[in-house]
């Protein structure tokens, strides 16, 4: 045969292969369209080497100026999406909230409140974590919510007296002081929980699962895990045996979650003691609520030392409306209109959010909002801060940037007006 024709046949082979590899990746494009964008990553790490342990907001607030208003990383085979804008928000939590409602897979977290026990780190909907949902949902009802306002007055004027002559603050379950067993029990084990699911305080068992198979007594962080559980257990149990005791005395009820709880076990599908105690960790979410009400009241102190002149005004509301003589109620509240204003000012996401990125999410199944891919198994953030605090207050935390502090959102940024 002719050289000239071998080389010929060869071409055109060579032709033919390229046409047929430019229309695979132009189909597979059309038909997976592309990742938000993001920072070049490295094969196999990704974008590890890059993404900050501590602080990840003022990253990636620096990453949306960048790339916009969302952006992607790849650490390992993970994907991460970033979403810095409140319409991106609705779009992918309210619009898709089918595909965007799961938590991402965390092994510490499984390990230390398996079987979904943990409202806020379990993933998919078992029996557990409907019966919690349930009572979690009975609980925090406004009718719930309103029976219990003669508590929330009593603590309130409490903690009013607790900041007047010891400014300690005290959580959860009614105790005089932080030494109460039960208050100082929570006091140690909560903090080790919420340390050991930080980036970076134990091996990062999610990325490389196999460091799993390490035996206990090789892997010290097998045992701090085994411990917290522990702590986390009997605690609950605990507090569990203690409501169960007191109704078998018939002593009167005080409205307690739990109570409900044993009394409509069969509503809430509990059906055994071990499937009771796993609802009492219900109670942990709510007790760990007091890290969001502690920032929150940090917030109105913040803006009262920052904003003085806003702070005569409720003064002066609450002395015109309720007088000198008690503190507001909540049949006060409706009359309060500056008050509240005051509060729902210092609360918003552009003054100093009280959870810079919140938890994150996990998609369930791909999703194409905007032209980009959410694809199945990414972990889905949104960036609330992007202004961690006022520049007067703080300053070397203060960033400017997006979700809570986009010019497209709202206006004059800096300044704090609760009128």
């Amino acid at each position: 045969m002719s050289p000239f024709l071998l080389s010929i046949g060869n071409i055109l082979a060579l032709a033919s292969a390229s046409i047929a590899f430019i229309s695979f990746i132009l189909l597979f494009r059309q038909k997976h369209p592309p990742l938000p964008p993001g920072p070049t990553s490295i094969p196999l790490i990704g974008n590890l080497l890059i993404v900050p342990q501590k602080r990840l907001h003022l990253k990636y607030t620096e990453w949306a100026k960048t790339y916009g208003d969302v952006f992607r990383l790849k650490v390992m085979n993970n994907t991460i999406i970033v979403i810095n804008t409140p319409t991106l928000v609705h779009k992918v939590f309210d619009l898709k909230s089918v595909s965007s409602s799961n938590r991402p897979k965390s092994i510490i977290a499984g390990m230390i409140a398996p079987n979904n026990v943990h409202m806020a780190t379990g993933r998919y909907a078992n029996d557990t974590w409907k019966s919690s949902r349930k009572a979690a949902a009975y609980a925090l009802s406004p009718e719930s919510v309103k029976a219990r306002s003669a508590y929330q007055y009593a603590e309130a004027t409490q903690l009013m007296n607790d900041l007047l002559h010891s400014p300690e603050p005290i959580y959860g379950q009614r105790g005089p002081t932080l030494q109460y067993p039960d208050i100082a029990d929570f006091m140690n084990v909560h903090p080790r929980y919420v340390e050991a699911l930080k980036m970076g305080t134990l091996p990062p068992v999610d990325l490389f699962p196999f460091l799993a198979l390490v035996p206990k007594r090789w892997a010290k962080w097998k045992q701090t895990v085994e411990h917290i559980r522990h702590l986390q257990h009997s605690l609950y149990d605990r507090l569990l045996s203690k409501v169960e005791h007191r109704l078998a005395k018939e002593e009167s009820e005080r409205g307690a979650l739990m109570e409900y709880a044993i009394h409509h076990a069969s509503k809430l599908g509990i059906n055994s003691r071990e499937h009771l105690l796993t609802a009492s960790y219900l109670g942990s979410v709510l007790l760990e609520g007091s890290e969001s009400c502690s920032a929150a009241l940090q917030n109105i102190v913040y803006a009262f030392i920052l904003h003085p002149h806003c702070q005569r005004k409720v003064q002066m509301e609450i002395d015109s409306v309720v007088g000198a003589g008690r503190a507001p109620t909540f049949d006060d509240i409706p009359k309060l209109k500056y008050m509240l204003a005051f509060i729902e000012e210092a609360f918003c996401n552009h003054f100093r959010p009280v959870g810079p990125l919140g938890l994150s999410y996990e998609m369930t199944k791909d999703e194409v909002i905007d032209g980009h891919l959410y694809p199945k198994g990414a972990a889905v953030f949104m960036n609330i801060c992007m202004n961690f605090c006022t520049p007067n207050l703080l300053s070397r935390y203060s960033v400017a940037g997006a979700m809570g502090h986009d010019e497209r959102y709202f206006d004059k940024l800096e300044e704090f007006i609760p009128d």
